[in-house]
């Protein structure tokens, strides 16, 4: 079978709307043929490029794929792994209002971008350990407090994000992923009363909850803006909202970084 032949019987065994990659076809033919092959189908209108490398077969009513997934799409097709960038996650838990101006993502390879429509998605570089905990609750909140920084929020800002998480489970998990945090943030971890080993089961861990075991219910009534650290007040500077219970209302001391 010629390779175009192989091709089109690939592209009809992909349903509609699911995206495939250059990579998929390298095993009909030479790298020279295939591109050939593929360029031909989409001359043809048998399938439509999305952008370098990624095709999918389309009618009226197929929408487009999202940056994420295509971005994923196009990772996956080089071996890459990737993660939420920390700058959107901050925005998604209201503790920032500046996401990426363009779809951004944290990637374990050398950083690169491509187009697709009127976007261009970025693929950044991260370390492995800022990968390690991959898309996981805790590794989303490490990401989002890593992005905004070194003295851009203190103790008590640590204190009211893990107490919002609800979950016991999840404020351990934060301090057993000590070890893949700068040490900077680390540092708004407790140190003592976590003897279990990273790599075992947290609720093995003999955990002392130093932070809020039942933290009461808050109703944001506007975006919480986390700005900056003021190290003559001790506390945060820029918080627009009013952390509202009930009919009771709470807020931050700024000397102490605690809530009442």
């Amino acid at each position: 079978m010629s390779c175009m032949s192989s091709i089109l019987r690939h592209i009809s065994l992909t349903p509609i709307g699911i995206p495939f990659c250059t990579r998929d076809c390298l095993k009909y033919g030479s790298r020279g043929a295939v591109d050939k092959a593929l360029y031909r189908c989409v001359k043809d209108k048998v399938i439509t490029r999305l952008t370098n490398g990624v095709f999918m077969r389309m009618d009226s009513k197929t929408p487009l794929p999202s940056p994420l997934k295509l971005a994923r799409l196009k990772c996956h097709a080089f071996g890459k792994e990737i993660v939420e960038h920390g700058a959107d996650i901050g925005v998604e838990l209201q503790i920032s209002d500046r996401g990426s101006a363009e779809p951004t993502f944290y990637v374990n390879g050398s950083s690169s971008s491509f187009q697709y429509g009127s976007v261009r998605i970025h693929l950044k570089s991260a370390s492995k350990k800022k990968m390690h905990l991959k898309e996981s609750s805790e590794g989303r909140i490490v990401r989002a407090l890593w992005h905004l920084g070194k003295g851009s929020f203190n103790a008590g800002f640590v204190d009211y994000l893990v107490t919002t998480a609800n979950t016991k489970d999840l404020r351990r998990t934060l301090v057993l992923a000590k070890a893949w945090m700068p040490a900077w943030l680390a540092d708004f971890f407790p140190t003592t009363g976590y003897p279990c080993p990273l790599n075992a089961p947290a609720q093995n861990a003999h955990f002392i909850d130093y932070f809020n075991p039942n933290p009461s219910p808050v109703v944001m009534e506007k975006p919480l803006q986390w700005l900056n650290f003021d190290t003559e007040y001790g506390g945060i500077v820029g918080i627009k909202s009013t952390l509202q219970k009930g009919s009771q209302h709470s807020s931050i001391s700024g000397n102490s970084g605690h809530f009442y």
